[in-house]
């Protein structure tokens, strides 16, 4: 038994590690535990047979080869186990081999220099491998190589943990990124096999195993960086159909609530005039009047898409046992596009309204909404009390709600919109107020 052949096993078992790190949050198939156990055992049976043939198996070609291929092969364990996608899967593959490379290197550059006081420990060697003559030296050896892989691994954890269920929503797209990462790694485990079989002194040979190093952090910055355009992208898309759907809704709670004021109108008029034949209770009458209120609590503004969202909140607030003051000055909202004004004004009271019905006290349950103009500036302010604690990332509140690949984007559609009019979003908490001010210029 070789160091070379006791390390290709160890190679698939890291590498069946770093994938599970990488993939624990994907659907998973039916059977799974018996997919899983077949998988591994699969994984494993390939490490353990795959050939070392005395004339040719210790070179730098065939060992690097070996390794590419071990490393594909345990894309059948994602596949077979995990519903995913092709461009998923490819991507685990490069990242989680990254990683590998990198817990290999930092184990080479503490070993290398050690060499002297622990003996050589070529782990791509044709060198015997005795567990029987196991030493300290050893136990020093095994406790780096250890080290250097949870540290490592850990990494890959706390780097992707976050994002990793997101990425796996959304298509990769294969880019000029996708094939450096491939032509950076080929040429990192192509260099570990050459330098492994080349004699080369200790100092250039230390310097090698940091450029691969470097090479190797260079690739995690470019996988980060392809989720984090990604996640970009998947939450544009979001925030652009519910735009969309914001515009549709508009135009059906037009045509709603247009038709609700009629019949309410109307059916005012019918009750006065059966109340004045008739002997009915006054308040009997008073509270058919109170309760047709309710639905005739429309707002003219002066302009439509304020008064129908004002009217849709100000009947969500009824239901909700919410108190909604609302005035406004609309007289430079004109520049505003129908579709931007109803999402924008909406996510800033459906914000409000939600904060508002976690508040236990009823006299707390109120909202003060505002738009009005001073000289060439609207302003528009929004104040509600809250509880709990709010955290922020990036300057904007995030969302404590579990689904965060499909929740949060609510205020943040309303930073969009605001940078698209050049609107200066300002967001204070005062003990238990927030209040959210957007101020601009208009034209006179």
């Amino acid at each position: 038994m070789t160091f070379l052949f006791v390390y290709k096993i160890a190679f698939v078992i890291e590498m069946l590690i770093a994938e599970t790190i990488f993939s624990f949050r994907l659907e998973r198939r039916k059977h799974f535990v018996i997919r899983l156990l077949v998988a591994i055992i699969g994984s494993l049976l390939l490490g353990i047979f795959y050939p070392l043939p005395n004339e040719f198996g210790y070179s730098a070609w065939y060992t690097s080869i070996m390794f590419v291929v071990l490393a594909t092969s345990t894309v059948f364990y994602l596949c077979f186990c995990f519903k995913t996608n092709f461009t998923f899967v490819f991507f685990t593959l490069l990242t989680c081999y990254t990683f590998q490379q990198i817990s290999y290197l930092l184990f080479q550059l503490l070993v290398t220099p050690l060499s002297e006081l622990l003996g050589p420990m070529n782990m791509y060697g044709s060198d015997a491998f005795d567990f029987s003559d196991f030493n300290w030296k050893s136990f020093i050896i095994v406790l780096l190589y250890i080290d250097c892989f949870v540290m490592t691994f850990g990494a890959l954890y706390f780097i992707f943990n976050k994002k990793l269920k997101t990425i796996e929503t959304v298509k990769l797209k294969f880019n000029n990124l996708f094939f450096l990462i491939i032509l950076l790694l080929v040429v990192d485990v192509v260099l570990n096999a050459i330098i492994t079989y080349s004699e080369v002194p200790l100092i250039p040979l230390l310097i090698i195993y940091i450029y691969n190093l470097i090479s190797c952090f260079l690739l995690v910055y470019i996988e980060n960086s392809i989720i984090k355009t990604i996640d970009m992208g998947h939450e544009n898309e979001v925030m652009k159909e519910a735009l969309i759907q914001a515009t549709k809704q508009y135009e059906t709670q037009k045509d709603t609530i247009e038709m609700i004021n009629i019949k309410c109108h109307d059916l005012k008029h019918q009750i006065a005039l059966i109340s004045s034949k008739n002997n009915i209770d006054d308040d009997y009458v008073k509270e058919i009047k109170d309760l047709i209120n309710v639905y005739d609590s429309s707002y003219n503004t002066g302009n439509e898409v304020l008064n129908i969202i004002l009217t849709e909140k100000a009947l969500s607030c009824q239901t909700k046992d919410v108190r909604l003051s609302a005035i406004a000055d609309v007289k430079g909202l004109e520049t505003i596009k129908e579709g931007d004004l109803y999402s924008l004004i909406g996510n800033i009271l459906d914000n409000a309204i939600e904060a508002s019905t976690k508040i236990a006290d009823k006299n707390k349950r109120c909202i003060d909404f505002s738009i009005k103009r001073k000289s060439s500036y609207m302003f528009i302010k929004c104040q509600n009390y809250f509880v709990g604690n709010i955290l922020f990332e990036n300057n904007l509140p995030k969302t404590i709600k579990d689904d965060k690949a499909n929740h949060g984007f609510g205020m943040k559609s309303i930073k969009n919109i605001a940078d698209k009019y050049s609107m200066n979003l300002e967001i204070n908490i005062e003990k238990d107020v927030f209040s959210l001010l957007l101020s601009f210029k208009v034209e006179d």
